[in-house]
């Protein structure tokens, strides 16, 4: 009996084990979500970790306007990261009054397989049904209280607009091409 219950322990700890993440992935959490996509402090943190000073591109032109960017770069196996971070409003756009903060990693030389085991990574992470979903792109909104995420049905519901005034609206992003994967993080800020 003592042996079927210690047994029994042993088994749903072995089952709660974490599942080791993605290297892409763990570099995503710590450097943009840890940070809440703060540019400054990921790069701080990428710099410490020794990635290399990457030049931070504009978005293309009617794109929202980027304030300050910093970019780094590393290489791992044969996959090439590109960080890419900065705060930024929405310009001419129809919100003038948006300001965001915006986190990107760019997994460049990844194959499908990989790109699989991110995309589970994030949908974990998440921990809600994704708002939109394409077959390169899906997207993730959310408000995050207490380490916690609620899934955002409706946008233009009296309750997401409140929790986008509060600061409290998350957007987490995968977008796929044929060799590369790139993972946004985008908080947006009134």
């Amino acid at each position: 009996m003592l042996l079927a219950a210690l047994t029994s322990v042993a088994i749903l700890q072995a089952s709660a084990a974490p599942v080791a993440k993605t290297e892409a992935f763990a570099s995503f959490e710590r450097l943009c979500i840890a940070n809440q996509a703060n540019a400054l402090a990921a790069a701080a943190l990428a710099d410490a970790e020794h990635w290399e000073v990457a030049p931070a591109r504009q978005p293309a032109p009617g794109s929202p306007h980027m304030i300050s960017v910093v970019g780094r770069t590393k290489s791992s196996g044969t996959a090439r990261f590109y960080l890419m971070a900065g705060r930024g409003d929405a310009g001419d756009s129809e919100d003038p009054h948006l300001k965001f903060d915006l986190c990107n990693l760019l997994i460049k030389h990844v194959d499908a397989t990989t790109m699989a085991s991110i995309n589970a990574d994030v949908s974990a992470w998440a921990a809600v049904s994704p708002a939109s979903q394409s077959s390169s792109k899906i997207v993730y909104t959310f408000t995050e209280e207490s380490g916690g995420h609620t899934a955002i049905i409706n946008p233009s519901d009296i309750d997401a607009k409140a929790a986008f005034k509060a600061g409290k609206v998350r957007m987490l992003s995968t977008t796929a091409s044929s060799d590369s994967l790139l993972l946004s993080y985008f908080i947006p800020r009134m």
